[in-house]
C-alpha cells in the first residue's frame, strides 16, 4: 500500500511527517489540496502515486472547508485524472439544527466552513458510480448495504460516500 497526505499547513505536514510517515510507501506533501494541478505534479505524490491506475483518493472532512462550488471542481479534477476503478472517499460535515450550526461556525475559527446539504455532498460525486448505500451518515455507511438508516442519527453527523471511476 502506498499512502500520500496532503494538508497546506506545514505544522501539520511536519507531525504528519514525523509521527505517521514509517517508510518508504507513504509520505506527507505539504500543498493544497484544492489546487489538484500542484498536488499531482508534486514529486513527492508522483513518487508513490501512479495515476494512471486506480488509486483511492480520500477527502476526509477537507470539503466542509469550501464553498459547493469549489469542493464539486476539486473532486472533478482529481476524479478526471484518475484511473478507471479508482475510488473516490468522501465526508463533510452536516449540521441540521441552524442554532447548533451558527455556534459551531461562529467557535471554529481556524477557516471558513460550509454546511452542505445532502444533495450537495451527493454532488461532489457527480460522474462517478455511488457504491452502495450511497450517500449516508459516516456511521451508518457499510460498503454494498442497501438498508441503512435514512434518518440522521443527530443534528450534527458525518455524510460519507464512497464512489467509482468506471471505465
Amino acid at each position: 500500500m502506498r499512502l500520500v497526505y496532503v494538508d497546506n499547513d506545514p505544522v501539520v505536514t511536519a507531525h504528519v511527517r514525523a509521527l505517521l510517515v514509517t517508510g518508504d510507501g507513504d509520505t506527507a506533501v505539504g500543498a493544497d489540496v484544492a489546487d489538484p494541478a500542484s498536488v499531482l505534479a508534486d514529486p513527492a505524490w508522483r513518487g508513490l502515486i501512479d495515476m494512471a491506475e486506480p488509486a483511492c483518493l480520500i477527502f476526509g472532512l477537507v470539503l466542509s472547508l469550501m464553498p459547493a462550488r469549489q469542493a464539486r471542481e476539486v473532486v472533478a479534477a482529481y476524479a478526471d485524472r484518475a484511473a478507471p476503478g479508482s475510488c473516490v472517499v468522501i465526508s463533510c460535515g452536516r449540521v441540521d439544527d441552524e442554532g447548533l450550526w451558527a455556534k459551531l461556525r461562529e467557535a471554529y475559527t481556524a477557516a471558513d466552513c460550509y454546511n452542505h446539504a445532502p444533495a450537495e455532498v451527493e454532488g461532489f460525486l457527480a460522474g462517478l458510480e455511488l457504491v452502495p448505500p450511497g450517500l449516508t451518515a459516516a456511521q451508518n455507511w457499510r460498503g454494498g448495504w442497501h438498508d441503512v438508516p435514512v434518518l440522521p442519527p443527530g443534528p450534527a453527523y458525518v455524510l460519507a460516500g464512497v464512489a467509482r471511476k468506471l471505465p
